[in-house]
């Protein structure tokens, strides 16, 4: 955003229902700027807009070549099995997990976006000092 110290964004899935976060720390003065920035990219993102393909395609590139590294250790391994079942009671294969993520495209981000994202399914928490 250019005016975040350091955007980052989470996900966990349990049994029921996801949790999506997205944190960005700012300088109070910019709360305003940052908010109607992330409005209008979740609606840029949720209408199709091609804008963001690219950092998508990176995030896309960089996220497998994670997946592959960080499973390929035991500890890992087991760690990631142990949240996995944890949270959604299921345990999928390190080629089935890396498949299904290789299959989604900016079209299913769109989509989930539209459909998750809406302004009435946002809730803002801002924390100043």
């Amino acid at each position: 955003l250019g005016v975040t110290y350091w955007p980052r964004a989470s996900d966990c899935t349990f049994t029921a229902h996801v949790s999506a976060d997205v944190r960005l720390e700012v300088e109070p003065s910019m709360v305003s700027e940052v908010i109607a920035i992330t409005k209008r990219t979740i609606e840029e993102i949720a209408t199709g807009n091609r804008r963001h393909q690219r950092q998508f395609d990176n995030t896309k590139t960089s996220y497998l070549e994670e997946k592959i590294f960080s499973d390929h250790s035991i500890g890992n391994i087991s760690d990631n099995a142990a949240q996995e079942i944890g949270n959604s009671g299921d345990l999928k294969s390190l080629k089935q997990d890396y498949d299904e993520a290789e299959k989604v495209t900016y079209k299913d981000v769109a989509k989930l976006f539209s459909a998750e994202f809406s302004p009435e399914k946002i809730f803002w928490r801002i924390i100043t000092p």
